[in-house]
């Protein structure tokens, strides 16, 4: 994942792909404050694991389209939806 765009001093761009990790945000509290630390993929995680989406949903590697292109992609991709459920 990499940041590609600055927008503004206030809003940024992430282009990342469906194996990247959601990054780490700061998150301005107050004017003269630090901002905080938000992490994107722990709330994406918790949120999708503590609703019944992750039950309802079922991926099969066979039917991702387009295909994989190796077999360390379908590997990371097992990987990935594995720490899902």
């Amino acid at each position: 994942m990499q940041v590609t765009d600055r927008i503004s001093d206030e809003v940024q761009e992430w282009h990342i792909g469906i194996l990247d990790h959601l990054p780490t945000v700061p998150v301005p509290i107050l004017p003269k404050d630090n901002p905080l630390a938000l992490n994107l993929q722990a709330v994406f995680n918790k949120t999708f694991k503590s609703t019944t989406l992750s039950r309802a949903l079922t991926y099969e590697i066979s039917e991702l389209h387009p295909p994989l292109k190796d077999a360390e992609e379908i590997e990371r991709m097992k990987s990935f939806l594995s720490g899902l459920h």
